[in-house]
């Protein structure tokens, strides 16, 4: 066997064994801590729903933003999406609210929309800004389909 081949080959053989020990301890960790983390998501949602009984959805946006700058992350994009979306199933949403918000299958304007109002916030560029916001256009979608 050639030994670039053996190098090849070790270094695939690394990456294998890493990706498997990731995995591993992806896992485990959730194991590990499931309870906590659904505890967690459970009342981060009771606040979105407290919050946002008989807000309008803008109110949801603002507060969800807000808090999002206080804990930034993975973690908190995630703690955020769930108050968002708890907030905005408690809000009240004016009949013409949703006639702004573009539909989720138009990709470039909803994503435009989603960045106008990150920007609104302080907070141009931000992927999880975006990804936040982006629960006003879910909801509206499913608001449209209701009716």
């Amino acid at each position: 066997m050639p030994p670039w081949l053996k190098v090849v080959l070790g270094i695939v053989l690394f990456f294998i064994v890493l990706a498997i020990g990731g995995a591993f301890f992806a896992v485990n960790w959730v194991r590990v801590n499931k309870t906590r983390l659904q505890q967690e998501a459970t009342k981060v949602r009771d606040e979105g729903r407290a919050f946002g009984d008989g807000k309008e959805p803008v109110a949801c946006m603002d507060e969800a933003i807000r808090r999002y700058k206080e804990k930034r992350g993975f973690a908190g994009q995630i703690r955020n999406q769930l108050f968002m979306e708890a907030c905005l199933d408690a809000s009240s949403f004016p009949a013409t609210f949703c006639a702004t918000v573009p539909q989720q299958t138009e990709f470039i304007d909803s994503s435009r929309w989603a960045l106008n109002e990150c920007q609104k916030r302080g907070m141009p560029n931000d992927q999880s800004c975006t990804t936040i916001v982006m629960s006003v256009v879910q909801r509206c979608d499913r608001q449209r389909s209701s009716h």
